[in-house]
């Protein structure tokens, strides 16, 4: 009698942790997604990018660094972005951007540089 309450208790305690685990795993990460590469930039273009007709439609988007430490030939950034993903550019917008792997961590809008 008391092994099937133990077995019950145990069946419970397996359950919650099977359905647990993967809202663990999404928070450790949306927690600390590690953003390497930031870089403040204002925006000269951004242009369409021509795609394979079963593709997403993507943009590149070319910034301006405001960092002026650095060789003259790096003074610009180019990323490339989801054309109606939900991040966008405006030409002539500056940007503290913050990247992994070239995906975008996140953007926030800064004052012109």
């Amino acid at each position: 009698m008391w092994h099937t309450k133990i077995a019950n208790k145990g069946l419970i305690l397996l359950s919650w942790a099977v359905l647990l685990m993967p809202l663990i795993g999404f928070a450790k990460l949306s927690i600390n997604p590690n953003c390497h590469e930031n870089f403040t930039g204002k925006v000269t273009s951004v242009t369409d990018l021509h795609t394979p007709f079963t593709s997403l439609k993507r943009v590149k988007v070319n910034f301006t660094l405001k960092d002026n430490n650095i060789k003259k030939e790096e003074r610009t950034r180019t990323i490339k972005i989801l054309k109606y993903g939900e991040t966008t550019f405006e030409p002539g917008s500056s940007y503290l951007v913050k990247l992994r792997d070239n995906y975008i961590c996140s953007v926030n809008k800064v004052k012109s540089i």
